[in-house]
C-alpha cells in the first residue's frame, strides 16, 4: 500500500543521500521527547489515480503522545476534502503502539505502522510512517476508510513557525481599551484605557481567560463590576490566527452570579475579545468589548 507513496515523496528517513548508512539506532525509551502539536502541510493524492488534483490543507494539526513502554501515539485529524463536487470527510482517528527510533539528538524515524481500526462502524485501514529532523515532524499514511473503492495517500510536513500549541501561543497578558454598551440601549461610557487581559493555558487547545475589574458610570452613579476568570475556553487555529471559541459564562463572582458568553481571536500576537455579562439582579447585558494597543 506504501509503494507508491514511498517513490512519489521519497523515504521519511533523517539520513542525506550522500550521508554513509546508520549503523546502529537506538529505540527511544523515553517518546516525550517529541511529544506536542505539530501543524503544517497536507497534501494528499489518491493511489489508483495519483495525477487528479486534490486540495492541498495547510493548517493541519497533528498531535503526538507518549506512550508507557516508550511507542507513541499520533493522532490523525478529520480530513476533508471535496472530490467531483462531493464533499468527502475521513474521520478522526488515533494509531498507537508507533515505535520510535533515535538517530541523533534532533532526528527521530518513526517505524512504519499498520492502522486497522473501526471507526463509525466502518473499517479504517492503512499505513503511517515518519521522521522527526530538526523539530519539523514528517509524516507519510496511508488511509481506506469503509467502502471507498481508491486509497488515499497523504504527506504532512509541519512548518516551523506554527509548532506551538495553540494554548501556549496566546498564553500572554494582553493591554487595550475596554468599550462597554448596554444591550438595546444607546447609553455611552468612558472606553476603560490600559485594561490588562490575561490568557493562561491549561493544556494544548485550553486556556483560562482572566477578565480584569471595570469601573463605570452609570446613572449618574460610579460603579464597579469585579473581574473573574472564565475557564475552558478553547484556542482553534484557523488561516490568520487564533479563534477563541464562544463559551458560556455562569459563574458566581463575589456576591453576584455572572451569566453570558466570551469569544475571541488573536491574529499577529493582538487580541480581541467580546464578552457579554448579566451581573446579579442587573435586568439588562452589559456588552464588552477588549481591543489589544497598537
Amino acid at each position: 500500500m506504501f509503494i507508491a507513496a514511498s517513490l512519489m515523496f521519497g523515504t521519511t528517513s533523517c539520513k542525506k543521500d550522500d550521508e554513509a548508512p546508520v549503523k546502529k539506532k537506538n529505540v527511544v525509551s523515553d517518546a516525550s521527547a517529541i511529544a506536542g502539536t505539530y501543524v503544517g502541510t497536507l497534501t494528499m493524492y489518491l493511489q489508483e489515480m495519483p495525477a487528479f488534483e486534490l486540495p492541498t490543507i495547510p493548517m493541519a494539526e497533528f498531535k503526538i503522545t507518549a506512550e508507557e513502554g516508550g511507542t507513541i501515539a499520533i493522532a490523525i485529524p478529520s480530513i476533508e476534502y471535496n472530490l467531483n463536487g462531493r464533499e468527502m470527510v475521513f474521520p478522526a482517528v488515533k494509531q498507537g503502539g508507533i515505535t520510535v527510533e533515535k538517530e541523533n539528538d534532533s532526528c527521530y524515524t518513526i517505524s512504519e505502522t499498520s492502522i486497522n481500526q473501526v471507526v463509525n462502524e466502518k473499517s479504517y485501514t492503512g499505513s503511517i510512517k515518519g521522521s522527526i529532523s530538526g523539530g519539523i515532524l514528517t509524516l507519510n499514511f496511508s488511509l481506506k476508510y469503509g467502502n471507498m473503492p481508491m486509497t488515499l495517500i497523504f504527506t504532512f510536513v509541519s512548518s516551523p513557525q506554527h509548532s506551538v500549541a495553540p494554548a501556549h501561543a496566546v498564553s500572554n497578558s494582553y493591554m487595550g481599551t475596554i468599550n462597554m454598551s448596554v444591550e438595546g440601549s444607546d447609553m455611552e461610557f468612558a472606553p476603560v484605557d490600559s485594561a490588562i487581559v490575561t490568557i493562561v493555558a491549561n493544556g494544548d487547545s485550553i486556556v483560562s481567560v482572566v477578565i480584569p475589574d471595570v469601573t463605570y458610570t452609570l446613572g449618574g452613579n460610579q460603579r464597579n463590576m469585579e473581574g473573574f476568570t472564565l475557564n475552558g475556553v478553547v484556542v482553534r487555529r484557523n488561516a490568520i490566527g487564533y479563534q477563541l471559541l464562544e463559551t458560556d459564562i455562569n459563574q458566581t463572582v463575589g456576591r453576584s452570579v455572572y451569566e453570558g458568553v466570551l469569544l475571541g481571536s488573536v491574529v499577529d500576537g493582538k487580541l480581541r475579545l467580546h464578552y457579554v455579562v448579566k451581573p446579579g439582579q442587573m435586568p439588562m447585558n452589559i456588552v464588552f468589548e477588549f481591543v489589544t494597543n497598537e
